[in-house]
């Protein structure tokens, strides 16, 4: 007798999800740089792993920086973020990979660099997008103190974005950071880059808007190795900068990076030929009062707060010290009674008063030092409201302080509502009181509160603060608007 074993053929059904995805990474890994690759973190820094906005677990750093995760389950295009967890410095990697890089069960070399957001993704025709970033956005302090992506990308201060080799981000929205290292491509299409510290480009950037430079400090890499730029703008916080050399007209347009808000000559200020102090770059003509009722008008423009930084700077020289004399105003007059600021030179003590009042309380700053003669002299006000002792009037290059007072203190800051719908002018208060007799040239308004050794640089009569300087390391190719400060006006 012979026996006979049939098989029978059972059918399997793969879902695609099976088939394309559904791997368990038996090693996820990295290492944890202080740097850009150089100098390991060492033992005991928290790692945390989320997949799609979902905690997967934390682990710690050996004594060589790895981090090493075991057993996770990754799918193709999972979003999968990494950050430092709990630890008083920053990084996060947000990364997708495609089903051939996770089907080997063995990811390595997912590190992550100190106070930078790392964009990662596979060669695979997957990219990052700003939706990505949203989900990973979602993690907590730890990440929200790298950046956050509201439909705007923000990297915190001093923060980096870091595009990986060979990886693609995409933004739908316009992106903030501090540095930005581009080694693989940035599509950032129709929407604004502000890039506050250095731009960095060996890979590729493709945008049909603009690029915008606002760093405050010297030194910083400007490198784009073969893309093309649209636009581009250098914009060190000069909001406005009015040179008063148009010699004719009845207008002081200067240039305007964030306001556009020209000024507008009333009741005859004259041009002059004249050279404001010892300014060391060319200045021919100036703007002379006659301290009866002229004034330049600039519309509503140039609002303070008790939360947005400034810096004013003018170069004046009085021809009579009898009477009050404003310098500059948006507010009606001196006093508590009226909202506003204004800076002028007291017609009892010849001192500069600057003064802060929201309608019922004040802040006052007086010099130290009198001016009664007819020599130029360069002043600027150093505004930061979040710090009574950056509060300050400089003359010539120098702080010069006698006293502070007003009611407006809380807590080491100024607290209170500034802001009116006056005119911001020359030479005049909003009501035409305090007709200022004299010369008045080259006004800059900076959205910052600039530093002594800058406000000296300005004093000292060059043309700059000597801050927000880039060291060019490439050819540069921009197709449409190259603007430097408030040129691109």
């Amino acid at each position: 007798m012979q026996a006979r074993l049939a098989i029978q053929p059972i059918p399997i059904v793969f879902e695609p999800t099976q088939v394309a995805y559904g791997y368990t990474v038996s090693t996820f890994s990295g290492t944890v740089y202080h740097d850009e690759g150089v100098t390991p973190v060492g033992a005991g820094s928290g790692v945390a792993m989320y997949v799609n906005g979902t905690a997967t677990g934390t682990v710690t750093t050996n004594t060589s920086g790895v981090y090493s995760f075991s057993n996770k389950t990754i799918k193709a295009h999972d979003v999968v973020a990494v950050y430092l967890d709990g630890e008083p410095e920053n990084a996060v990697l947000v990364t997708k990979f495609s089903a051939g890089e996770i089907s080997d069960e063995l990811i390595t070399g997912q590190d992550l660099y100190k106070d930078r957001l790392i964009i990662r993704n596979s060669t695979g025709g997957l990219n990052v997008t700003e939706t990505n970033l949203q989900v990973a956005g979602k993690m907590g302090d730890d990440v929200a103190d790298i950046f956050t992506a509201t439909g705007t990308v923000r990297l915190q201060r001093n923060a980096e974005l870091y595009v990986w080799d060979s990886s693609t981000y995409t933004a739908s929205g316009d992106t903030f950071t501090h540095d930005l290292e581009i080694n693989g491509t940035f599509t950032a299409g129709t929407n604004d880059i502000t890039v506050s510290g250095s731009l960095v480009v060996p890979g590729t950037i493709n945008t049909s808007s603009a690029v915008k430079l606002t760093s405050y400090h010297s030194g910083e890499t400007l490198q784009v190795n073969s893309s093309a730029l649209n636009n581009l703008y250098v914009d060190h916080g000069l909001e406005a900068y009015f040179r008063m050399d148009e010699g004719v007209g009845l207008n002081a347009s200067g240039a305007t990076f964030n306001t556009a808000t020209g000024g507008s000559l009333v009741n005859g200020p004259n041009w002059v030929t004249t050279t404001s102090g010892s300014t060391l770059f060319f200045n021919k003509y100036a703007l002379e009062f006659d301290g009866t009722d002229d004034y330049v008008e600039f519309g509503d423009a140039f609002d303070i707060s008790d939360s947005v930084q400034r810096t004013f700077s003018l170069w004046f020289r009085r021809k009579s010290s009898t009477s009050e004399d404003v310098l500059f105003a948006k507010k009606t007059g001196s006093g508590t009674a009226t909202a506003g600021y204004m800076l002028f030179i007291n017609g009892s003590t010849d001192k500069l008063n600057f003064q802060v009042a929201d309608g019922t309380n004040d802040y006052l700053v007086i010099s130290n030092s009198t001016v009664t003669d007819q020599d130029w002299h360069h002043v600027a006000v150093q505004y930061n409201p979040l710090d009574i002792n950056a509060i300050n009037v400089f003359l010539d290059g120098s702080i010069d302080v006698g006293s502070k007072a007003g009611s407006l203190v809380s807590g080491g800051a100024i607290s209170g509502t500034f802001s009116n719908d006056k005119e911001f002018r020359l030479g005049l208060t909003s009501t035409s009181s305090g007709a200022f007799h004299g010369i008045l040239d080259d006004l800059r308004i900076y959205a910052t509160s600039m530093t002594g050794t800058e406000i000296t640089q300005l004093g000292s009569g060059k043309k700059t603060t000597g801050s927000g300087t880039y060291n060019l390391k490439s050819n540069l190719d921009i197709n449409n608007d190259f603007c430097i400060y408030a040129d691109c006006a």
